[in-house]
């Protein structure tokens, strides 16, 4: 039995009394901070999003592609944020104090797992996406146009949703991994089966292949607006005929990509700090989530917490 396994069956063998005292002392704080943490982080984040969601669909200065991209990555988190990750947390907030049913009712826990994961899934992609337009726009500006074209939009859209939603069908029907609602209260989880080849590609393809192309996107756009900052600087000292004004205002736009780009890439390191942890640690590490509120922080919070902070970071 798998390490992970331990964490679901500890779970399912706790009684209402062993959740809510032991020996005479209140075990209900841990699982209480959790939650409270869980949905304040929903709340700020899911205000911040729509915020920025509204700020970006009229700011002018904001290209069509970058408008575009933007706020269907931006509707992707509201939707995680505002809808699914509250569902999920009071689920086991209720299952965990031993409420039942639970104060939103019985759950389709197959269903909301499959839309929860692959909307997560598909959220990786097209951040991916968006840092593919963002090189494309600094480093190929004469093939931006069609980049953002219309059908090229729609492309880029569609993509992600059939990468999250797809590759994780198979996991719906339990091939796999399985979505489960674990006894004796009915918490909404997923599971991976051992030995699974098809557990390990799904991971692999939803989390950590979009995440570390991302970082090569970012890395890439930082190399390639330094590296052509010198070019173009040794260019510019040679030629007498540029102007003392022309030049400050070029190494001002040079210095306003760099910061920018500098930028990205602190996001870039954050996303990675909170969405890489969960499927690392509960493919790799499971014997590290043998709490069953430890593996709540990791599954759930961090994930949470990069959603709630990501505004900052657009």
């Amino acid at each position: 039995m798998s390490d992970l396994q331990i964490v679901f069956l500890n779970y399912s063998n706790l009684s209402v009394t062993s959740i809510r005292s032991q020996n005479g002392i209140d075990n209900r704080w841990p699982i209480e901070c959790w939650f409270a943490f869980a949905m304040l982080a929903s709340i700020i984040g899911s205000i911040l999003l729509l915020l920025l969601l509204i700020a970006s669909i009229y700011h002018e200065k904001l290209q069509r592609g970058s408008r575009v991209l933007l706020c269907h990555v931006m509707i992707m988190q509201l939707l995680a944020c505002a809808v699914h990750f509250p569902l999920l947390n009071i689920n086991t907030y209720d299952a965990h104090l031993g409420n039942s049913p639970s104060r939103i009712g019985s759950l389709n826990c197959s269903l909301l797992m499959w839309v929860h994961i692959g909307t997560i899934h598909a959220e990786n992609w097209a951040s991916f996406i968006l840092a593919i337009n963002r090189f494309v726009a600094v480093v190929l500006p004469h093939r931006y146009g069609s980049f953002i074209s219309q059908n090229a939009l729609i492309c880029q859209i569609l993509v992600p949703w059939c990468l999250g939603i797809g590759l994780g069908l198979p996991i719906y029907f339990g091939f796999g991994a399985e979505y489960l609602s674990i006894p004796p209260f009915g918490l909404c989880a997923s599971r991976p089966r051992l030995g699974s080849f098809y557990g390990a590609f799904w991971a692999t393809c939803g989390a950590y292949l979009p995440i570390i192309l991302t970082g090569i996107a970012y890395g890439s756009l930082f190399v390639f607006i330094a590296s052509s900052r010198n070019r173009k600087a040794k260019r510019r000292y040679k030629n007498a005929l540029v102007s003392a004004s022309n030049e400050r205002l070029h190494q001002k736009r040079r210095a306003r990509q760099i910061g920018t780009v500098k930028m990205l890439m602190t996001a870039y390191l954050f996303y990675c700090l909170c969405f890489l942890p969960c499927p690392v640690i509960l493919t790799e590490f499971p014997y590290l989530v043998r709490s069953v509120v430890l593996w709540l922080w990791i599954s759930r919070s961090f994930i949470l917490f990069g959603y709630a902070a990501t505004p900052l970071g657009f």
